[in-house]
């Protein structure tokens, strides 16, 4: 007579233990952001720029903008150009842009 196998005692399994994604993403921006100076630049075509972290205006003309943002000096040379608005953070210029540097 063959032997009849006794079944074992089924056992949940074992609560996998998941990364929580959203956190590795937060700690990688935080540490990204804690190199990186706080400016950021955004142009729309060459007629505009929007700059967020702008700390004040260093030189100011029709031809030449130099703003202070928070380790560094953003240029923007061109014809035309002005601010047209201006807040404790953020500046944006308009006019025909032709070069924009960091100084």
């Amino acid at each position: 007579m063959p032997k009849r196998k006794i079944p074992r005692q089924q056992q949940p399994p074992a609560p996998v233990q998941k990364s929580n994604i959203f956190a590795l993403g937060r700690v990688a921006e935080e540490s990204r952001v804690a190199f990186l100076p706080m400016v950021r630049v955004e142009l729309l075509s060459n007629k505009q720029a929007v700059v967020d972290g702008c700390r004040g205006i260093l030189e100011y003309s029709d031809t030449c903008i130099r703003l202070s943002a928070d380790r560094l000096i953003v240029k923007f040379t061109g014809h035309d150009l002005e601010i047209k608005c201006l807040t404790d953070s953020g500046a944006v210029i308009e006019g025909c842009l032709l070069a924009v540097e960091y100084q």
